[in-house]
C-alpha cells in the first residue's frame, strides 16, 4: 500500500506535535461539550510548523486530499489545509482555476469553523477574488445565521 500525500502531511503534522501545548489550545479553541468547537482535535502543532508542511506539500497535494484534510476533526489538519489552498489560489494564474479554488472554499466552508481558520484564509481567497466582482456571495454570507458564515464574510472584506 502507498502512502499517500495526505498520509504524508498526517506524519509530519503528528511529528510536530506537542501535547503540553495541545491542553492549553483545547481550552483557548473552545472545543469542550457545548462550546463553538466542540469535538475538534487538537494536537499541539505550532503554526510556523503547520506554514513550513503547507509550503512543502501545496504543490503535491491534490483537491481530493484537500477535501479530505479539511474534513478532519484535527485542527492543525484543517489549519494546514487551508494554508495549502491559500497558496494554490495565489500561484493560480488562470481564472477559470482561480474561481474553482474560491468554489472548493465556498463549498467546505462548513469546515471552516474557528476563528483561527476563517482569519488565516478568508481574506485570502474571497478578499481577492470579490473585489472587483459582483459581491453578493459575501452579502449572502453575513446575511447567514452561521457565525462562521458571518466571520467569513466580514474577513474577506481585509482585502478591499
Amino acid at each position: 500500500m502507498s502512502i499517500t500525500i495526505h498520509d504524508e502531511i498526517l506524519k509530519e503534522l503528528k511529528q510536530h506535535s506537542r501535547p503540553e501545548k495541545a491542553a492549553f489550545l483545547a481550552s483557548f479553541f473552545k472545543t469542550g461539550p457545548g462550546e463553538y468547537a466542540e469535538g475538534d482535535v487538537i494536537w499541539g502543532v505550532s503554526v510556523p510548523n503547520q506554514r513550513k508542511i503547507a509550503r512543502k506539500f501545496y504543490r503535491l497535494v491534490e483537491e481530493e486530499e484537500l477535501r479530505s484534510l479539511l474534513r478532519l476533526d484535527v485542527h492543525e489538519a484543517r489549519l494546514t489545509a487551508l494554508f495549502m489552498l491559500v497558496q494554490k489560489f495565489e500561484k493560480t494564474k488562470e481564472m477559470e482555476q482561480a474561481g474553482g479554488w474560491v468554489d472548493f472554499y465556498l463549498k467546505h466552508r462548513a469546515h471552516v469553523n474557528n476563528w483561527d481558520l476563517v482569519d488565516s484564509s478568508a481574506h485570502k481567497i474571497l478578499g481577492p477574488w470579490y473585489f472587483n466582482r459582483n459581491r453578493q456571495p459575501l452579502y449572502d454570507l453575513v446575511a447567514s445565521e452561521h457565525l462562521w458564515d458571518i466571520r467569513i464574510a466580514i474577513l474577506s472584506t481585509y482585502y478591499f
